[in-house]
């Protein structure tokens, strides 16, 4: 179980020390939420996410994925994170989903929906929880691409 242990707002947010005790220092411009879990392990992992990160994952999980099951939206998201942590694509959520060419429904109009609140939901577990993909999938679209497919849906392809 997760639960939020603070919320600050500035450019520097402050020192926190992770559950192996190596201090981490955050930075933001927004207000932003830091989540740890009740009990802290050495694979916990602290994560720090913006308001701004919360609205753009929601809005492309909405335009991407918006009526679909919780899975999808999830497998949408993971794909996002993946891709802000690979160092072949921009390291935000901003970055990534606005990057030309690469998300449809910042293009079609479809990102500028209002997420519902399964979309929400969805957003906010993958920034407290992290993508439920492997970090190697980092495609979704509707034909194959790169290397492989790690699972095909309805809807997409999953591929790294």
């Amino acid at each position: 179980m997760k639960k939020v242990i603070g919320q600050a707002i500035g450019f520097v947010v402050g020192l926190l020390i992770c559950a192996v005790g190596a201090p981490i220092i955050c930075l933001a411009e927004e207000p932003v939420v830091v989540i740890e879990s009740e009990t802290s392990t050495e694979s916990d992992t602290v994560r720090v996410y913006t308001q701004e990160d919360l609205d753009i994952l929601a809005h492309v999980i909405c335009g991407e994925a918006q009526c679909y099951s919780d899975e999808e939206q999830l497998y949408v998201g993971s794909v996002v994170l993946n891709r802000v942590a690979s160092t072949k694509y921009p390291n935000t959520i901003r970055g990534v989903v606005f990057q030309r060419g690469q998300y449809a429904c910042t293009r079609d109009g479809n990102y500028y929906r209002e997420p519902t609140a399964r979309n929400w939901a969805n957003a906010q577990y993958l920034l407290e929880n992290g993508p439920i993909l492997p970090a190697n999938v980092v495609y979704q679209s509707g034909r194959r691409q790169g290397r492989g497919v790690y699972v095909r849906t309805k809807y997409h392809y999953y591929c790294y």
